[in-house]
């Protein structure tokens, strides 16, 4: 806070009031009827001296400290990270109560085509607590009897792709050698022709 005053020879002064703490520093300033037009300049040398002044709030050099601590420690408190949620019992009981119906212990692995997921969108849980308590009770998989199957499936489709594979290049090799002895023919009845002649030749296949 400004306050215009004067000392005992009449000259212009501001004490300057700190907001939180009310030391009181005197400086220096003029001022008019009112004393509003030296608040301006009473900030300015104030603030040289340590002072601050941030919304229209005057602090002393201690309580401005004070103030940068108190700010460092609440950001600081605003960056700690907080524990992820829990389930509550009841929750935990829902979850459990549902996979005992969805989960089959003896095959570790969902009946049909339920999984983590699908416990938890119709309980409207998080996944992961779903998860957790599948592993700690249930089974260690989350997987179910249709990917199961579909695991077969591929299996077998797969063995079946390189089994015919395989039968494709033994094809391919044999027709390789069809193809090289019928070139190796090809020559031979070539160099026939070009030893005996065409007409030669004629009168030996009438």
């Amino acid at each position: 806070m400004f306050t215009p005053i004067r000392d005992g020879r009449g000259v212009p002064r501001q004490e300057c009031t700190c907001d939180s703490c009310g030391r009181v520093e005197v400086v220096a300033a003029n001022h008019g009827k009112d004393g509003a037009d030296g608040a301006g300049r009473a900030a300015t040398k104030i603030q040289k001296m340590g002072w601050s002044y941030i919304g229209k709030r005057l602090r002393c050099p201690t309580c401005e400290a004070a103030r940068k601590v108190k700010d460092v420690k609440v950001k600081d408190d605003k960056t700690v990270k907080t524990e992820p949620p829990v389930p509550t019992r009841a929750q935990k009981r829902s979850i459990m109560d549902l996979l005992e119906d969805v989960y089959d212990v003896e095959s570790e692995c969902y009946c049909q085509g339920d999984t983590d997921e699908t416990v938890a969108g119709v309980l409207g849980l998080p996944p992961a607590w779903i998860e957790q308590l599948r592993e700690e009770f249930f089974g260690p998989t989350g997987a179910n009897e249709d990917m199961q199957k579909l695991s077969v499936d591929v299996l077998k489709l797969l063995r079946a792709s390189e089994t015919q594979r395989r039968d494709a290049v033994a094809h391919l090799v044999k027709l390789d050698v069809t193809i090289a002895d019928a070139k190796s023919l090809l020559d031979r009845l070539k160099a026939v022709e070009k030893a005996v002649g065409p007409r030669l030749l004629g009168k030996a296949v009438s």
